[in-house]
């Protein structure tokens, strides 16, 4: 069986992918990354009919590198139902011993840590060079923190500890929470100019574009409008979040020809504080989309109802709302 085996290359150095003898265990396995079995004919090459391989691929538990494949291969006639959970197995164990290395390694990490961490003031984590966390102080940290890829720069942003500061720690990495630039607000910024419309987060982190639906856009530029939903900061309840801003390429309405086309609409919500949302869209002018009614004070004293008017009216639903209405219809014809 061994000179058979020979024959068909399965010898040290031997190349298996997929681009170069087609479908086969070991090939196959690497590029779905799952435990499979190919049986007699399924393999590409003819000569290789007569047997059957089994692989599934091995991992490293630590940054999931493929680390290679384990096959069991032979004839046909020797093909058993439980050769499948074999490697599979073999896999896993193999996965675990090097899961326990990995633990030992950050347990003498921690030893190094303790009395580094115990002197240092302020939310601080100790981490391996995969961002695994050995140790940390005055914060309940996750199993693993995602570090950027230009950390020896010394600072960066860190998601879920926010801008930290970064110094070598033995075969790791201190990483120290800088809490005067994780206070600085993040910025939505809605962009219904183009098509399709996107909006842009900017803040500690750094600054990114997403595309939306134009379902979604409308969604968010009638939250950003309404003054029920998000007002500004430091704004009397009866105000209005909008404000009106001259287009700087001078294009009127499309829906009646007259007005400016573009708008600024800033609302801080008050349930999110440190966010500030922007929308930045086409508008109708004022005589086509007049502002919503100032809300009534929560001082102001109220006339009682008059129960012989019969039932009150059903509140109109916001997105409903005929500005709002108007100038999506505007929008997107």
């Amino acid at each position: 069986m061994r000179s058979n085996a020979e024959s068909l290359g399965f010898v040290e150095g031997a190349v298996w992918d997929e681009a170069s003898v087609g479908t086969n265990g070991i090939g196959t396995a690497l590029v779905s990354r799952h435990p499979l079995q190919v049986f007699g004919a399924e393999h590409y090459v003819r000569t290789h009919h007569p047997w059957i391989c089994t692989a599934a691929p091995l991992h490293d538990p630590v940054d999931g590198r493929l680390l290679g494949v384990v096959d069991v291969s032979g004839p046909v006639s020797t093909a058993h139902p439980s050769t499948l959970g074999l490697v599979s197995s073999v896999t896993h164990l193999a996965e675990a011993r090097l899961r326990m290395t990995h633990g030992n390694e950050l347990a003498s990490l921690r030893a190094v840590a303790a009395p580094v961490l115990a002197r240092i003031a302020g939310p601080a984590v100790v981490t391996d060079r995969h961002g695994w966390v050995a140790a940390a102080a005055d914060l309940l940290p996750p199993d693993r923190v995602t570090l950027p890829d230009d950390v020896e720069r010394g600072a960066g942003f860190v998601p879920g500890l926010g801008h930290c500061r970064f110094e070598p720690l033995f075969d790791g990495w201190l990483v120290r929470v800088d809490p005067a630039e994780s206070d600085r607000p993040t910025t939505l910024r809605l962009d219904l100019r183009g098509d399709p419309p996107s909006v842009v987060v900017a803040g500690p982190s750094g600054r990114w574009r997403h595309r939306l639906s134009r379902r979604h856009a409308e969604i968010l530029f009638v939250l950003a409008r309404r003054p029920g939903v998000a007002a500004p900061r430091n704004c009397p309840p009866n105000s209005s979040a909008t404000r009106r801003t001259p287009s700087p390429s001078g294009r009127r309405c499309r829906g009646c020809g007259g007005g400016s086309e573009a708008s600024s609409v800033a609302a801080r919500t008050a349930s999110s504080p440190g966010w500030t949302s922007r929308a930045c869209c086409p508008t109708i002018p004022p005589t086509c989309s007049p502002a919503p009614p100032p809300r009534p004070c929560a001082r102001t004293a109220r006339a009682p109802p008059n129960r012989s008017a019969g039932p009150p009216a059903t509140p109109r639903n916001p997105l409903l709302d005929g500005s709002a209405r108007q100038t999506m219809k505007t929008l997107y014809g």
